[in-house]
This record gives structure tokens, sequence and C-alpha cells, in this order.
């Protein structure tokens, strides 16, 4: 996790990333950045 968001009390993680280590040597496979946010929805999701 590289970036947070302080939001209603909670601490959000809004960017990440993944990386296998072979031979030592990381080898980044995904960026990824949180972009909008839904919870305690009052229905199942699909």
């Amino acid at each position: 996790m590289s970036a947070y968001y302080q939001m209603y009390g909670l601490r959000i993680p809004t960017q990440a990333s993944a990386a296998w280590v072979i031979g030592g040597e990381e080898k980044p496979y995904a960026r990824l950045t949180l972009c909008e946010i839904e919870y305690d929805q009052p229905y199942v999701y699909s």
C-alpha cells in the first residue's frame, strides 16, 4: 500500500502494487488505484 485516504474515521488504502520476487529481483505485475468505494449497501451483490 502506498497511499491512504481518511474517510468516516477509516483509513482506506487507495493505491497498491504487487510483484513477484524471482531470483531476489522484484517483477511487478499489478498497480492498483481505488477510484470509488461503497459499503453497507442494503442489497446483495450479484
